[in-house]
């Protein structure tokens, strides 16, 4: 199963998707793009701007059926039910800031989804704007927090997992501020139940130069084997 998350920095869902869709996903989580045509359990969007929305995207062999709460959620954490060969939850997120932090906004997404997280396999997928370089003067809403409610729920960074780097060294950039390479971060990430992790066969940033024209973000696609385990809901 492939999983790819991308921010496409706005524009058309018919000009955006086929770059996603040279990765082969099986599910795909694509932020500021904009209202397809047409729904199907194939393609998902979520938005209030039809020009700047949060896409699911899976192959056929799949479907994403959105997923009702009750809970207060913030607007671009979004659950779905993926359904097909691998059965999963997915948290598709785009952070947006909560009083100017988007750790803030994320780690409220995740506290007020903790109930359907924990109930099965789940995988939160998506662009949280966060990483620890831009902590270093801030005590409360960090990535760190995210880290730890999502490490207290069974999720692992898959990113973290397969290439052995700390949070805020990674090596390899998710996002090029104003588009330069000189000014990269790394800010989009895939958490997959730690039960996977064994099972994670390779975890690809796209390069600065392959989609340097296409969006200030890269693609994050991360390749799980088969013979996934059965998770147990969490106690």
């Amino acid at each position: 199963m492939r999983i790819v998350t991308w921010n496409c920095c706005r524009g058309k869902f018919a000009a955006k998707t086929p770059f996603v869709r040279e990765l082969a996903p099986d599910v795909a989580v694509i932020q500021e793009c904009a209202r397809p045509e047409a729904e199907s359990p194939q393609v998902r969007w979520v938005g209030d701007n039809p020009n700047q929305g949060l896409a699911v995207l899976t192959s056929a062999d799949f479907a994403a059926e959105p997923i009702a709460v009750d809970a207060e959620v913030p607007r671009w954490m979004v659950p779905f039910r993926i359904i097909g060969p691998v059965e999963f939850t997915l948290v598709a997120v785009w952070a947006l800031p909560d009083r100017g932090s988007y750790s803030r906004a994320v780690c409220h997404g995740i506290d007020a989804l903790a109930g359907l997280i924990a109930s099965g396999p789940t995988v939160m997928a998506g662009d949280f704007n966060s990483n620890p370089v831009f902590d270093r003067k801030r005590r409360d809403w960090t990535y760190a927090t995210i880290e730890a409610r999502l490490h207290a729920l069974g999720l692992a960074s898959a990113y973290h997992a397969v290439h052995g780097e700390a949070p805020g060294a990674e090596t390899r950039a998710t996002y090029y501020h104003m588009w330069r390479q000189d000014l990269a971060y790394h800010l989009d990430y895939c958490f997959v139940p730690r039960a996977w992790i064994p099972s994670l066969q390779r975890v690809d940033v796209g390069s600065f130069d392959d989609w340097k024209g296409r969006s200030d973000h890269r693609p994050v696609t991360v390749e799980i084997g088969a013979g996934l385990p059965s998770i147990a809901p969490l106690a």
